[in-house]
């Protein structure tokens, strides 16, 4: 959806460690990194994902957002304070980050 809106996307893959998320954000110093939990057993590791980028020192340099089939607002809030439950949605979020 964020490809077809225009903007650069770099896609991690899939089961991809805490470290590589911020070696990643280390390497490409995107302006937003997402997250997505397609599997409830996917939720409770993007904390992890938060620490990690936290311990290099690189969660001030992205804004983080979460999303997914199976995120839940409670869990955004904790991690992210700016997630979007809905794709659609996504878009208009992430245009709104960029310009503040």
């Amino acid at each position: 959806m964020l490809t077809g809106a225009g903007y650069d996307v770099v896609d991690a893959g899939v089961d991809i460690s805490n470290e590589k998320f911020a070696e990643l954000v280390g390497q490409h110093q995107p302006d937003i990194l997402g997250l997505s939990a397609l599997l409830t057993t996917t939720m409770v590791h993007m904390r992890g994902v938060i620490e990690a980028l936290e311990s290099k020192q690189l969660r001030s340099k992205v804004k983080v957002i979460i999303g997914g089939a199976r995120s839940r607002k409670s869990m955004q809030r904790k991690s992210a304070p700016t997630a979007t439950p809905a794709t659609p949605q996504r878009s208009r979020l992430v245009k709104g980050l960029l310009v503040s």
